[in-house]
């Protein structure tokens, strides 16, 4: 049985953010790996690669790029609202 401050820890751990980026980049490794199988399931056995590279790739480069830059955006922004809020 876990004690009080393992359980704690373990909290902490779990909320940690880089538990959150380990847990993220493993959905959207596994969201990628069903959609690329299903491509070579499904789809044509000649154009299956190509339509995986010219398609699949740039795009989630560009989403992930796009939503790269709004998280630094918003974080920055975070940081200067703290950085001038009064703290009484």
């Amino acid at each position: 049985m876990f004690s009080e401050r393992e359980d704690l820890l373990e909290q902490v751990a779990r909320k940690s953010r880089v538990a959150w980026w380990g847990r993220a980049i493993a959905r959207v490794a596994a969201v990628f790996s069903v959609v690329v199988l299903a491509v070579f399931l499904f789809g044509p056995p000649s154009g299956a690669i190509g339509w995986v590279v010219t398609d699949i790739l740039p795009v989630a480069l560009v989403v992930g790029v796009i939503f790269r830059m709004y998280g630094l955006a918003a974080r920055g922004l975070a940081t200067l609202y703290d950085k001038y809020r009064r703290h009484y």
